[in-house]
């Protein structure tokens, strides 16, 4: 499978701050997120990436990642979709114990109205 919706399961062990890009500078709780995106190819190379600390900024993940206190503890693939990125994050968002850190975190380019592609899920 080259292409498809994945995510990634990313524990914070203590408070920390980080500059997201164009986004600003966010204060993350201790606690689990869940990161949901796509690859339209090059998927296994993608979920690598993502798991590196250390590597350039390219997305909003990656300021995330890179952090010493966020440890990347799953990447699943969901399907092998990549359109399916919003829907899967939508089924997630329906449940009420999630919330969103960072408005448009992954989700800049969305066009399903996704207030963001990150949420926290342990409250």
């Amino acid at each position: 499978m080259n292409r498809g919706t994945y995510q990634i399961k990313i524990k914070i062990s203590q408070p920390v701050t980080i500059k997201i890009g164009k986004l600003g500078v966010y204060q993350f709780s201790p606690g689990i997120y869940i990161y949901t995106g796509r690859a339209g190819r090059g998927l296994a190379k993608r979920l690598l990436r993502h798991q590196r600390k250390n590597k350039p900024a390219r997305w909003h993940i990656d300021y995330l990642t890179n952090h010493p206190h966020a440890i990347v503890t799953d990447v699943s693939i969901v399907n092998d979709d990549p359109e399916m990125e919003c829907f899967v994050h939508q089924s997630m968002m329906a449940n009420k114990n999630v919330v969103t850190p960072v408005k448009g975190f992954g989700s800049t380019d969305c066009t399903a109205g996704c207030p963001a592609h990150l949420v926290r899920v342990d409250r």
